[in-house]
């Protein structure tokens, strides 16, 4: 069985090089068939507020 990850992606909330939110990163990377991904956005105080979904695969 073969898996798709993708282990660096960005974020709307933290990176300027970025267009979704993690909400929408994680709809779309599901929609796709992905197992997993790796958000690498630089950690800032109140990140983690701003990601409410939780999806676990």
């Amino acid at each position: 069985m073969k898996f798709k990850y993708d282990l660096h992606v960005h974020t709307k909330e933290l990176s300027a090089c970025a267009r979704l939110t993690i909400e929408e990163i994680i709809d779309e990377y599901i929609k796709a068939g992905y197992a997993g991904l790796v958000i690498t956005d630089y950690f800032r105080k109140g990140y983690f507020r701003k990601c409410k979904k939780e999806v676990y695969l």
